[in-house]
């Protein structure tokens, strides 16, 4: 999953904040924007989205990409001198033409990207641990496939930095369904630490 940081929230960059909030391989650590009441700060704040007025604060975080939805080119500019040598800035314009010809390269950027870093982005396909070791020999067949769901939503929760709306999105469960085996499984809140 791909860690994004969104700087500029007004119109278009709530726009664009909807469109990756809803892609599956995208996770936004934060949206900024220098005026506090900016559309997209709102709609952050209901996806459950750290938000600030100020990006240099995030560029110590490790981000794989910046949005920069702004079209202030001061602001550009500091962010692609500030920029650490694995992350993309991808400038967003707001006129449509422009715009869809800069969303066709941020996909093949992606793309490239999924290509690039293929184990990055499925770190749930292959489990940290397996259950045909140190298994009780009393465990029934339920016993291990609980095991297995537990440590499954764990890992989850872990990759969605303990965001519950996306963690179950990513699941393709509720946050009910979710909430329920949270505790059916007796999940601690230390094992929640950056609960959310």
């Amino acid at each position: 999953m791909k860690r994004v940081l969104v700087v500029g929230s007004g119109k278009g960059g709530s726009s664009l904040l909807d469109m990756l909030h809803k892609a599956e391989r995208m996770n936004i650590i934060a949206v900024v924007d220098s005026n506090p009441e900016a559309a997209g700060l709102k709609m952050a704040v209901d996806y459950g989205i750290p938000t600030g007025t100020d990006f240099h604060k995030w560029l110590d975080e490790d981000i794989d990409i910046i949005v920069e939805a702004t079209g202030d080119k001061d602001v550009l500019g500091q962010l692609l001198e500030k920029q650490n040598g694995k992350t993309v800035v991808i400038p967003v314009v707001s006129d449509i033409e422009t715009l869809t010809g800069e969303l066709k390269r941020a996909r093949q950027i992606i793309r490239n990207l999924q290509k690039k870093h293929i184990s990055d982005l499925m770190p749930l396909v292959e489990p940290s641990w397996q259950l045909d070791r140190d298994i009780p020999q009393n465990w029934t067949l339920q016993n291990a496939m609980e095991e297995y769901e537990r440590q499954y939503i764990f890992n989850a929760l872990r990759e969605h930095a303990y965001n519950k709306t996306r963690t179950a999105r990513a699941l393709n469960i509720s946050i009910r369904n979710l909430y329920y085996k949270l505790e059916k499984y007796a999940f601690e809140k230390k094992d929640m630490q950056h609960n959310s």
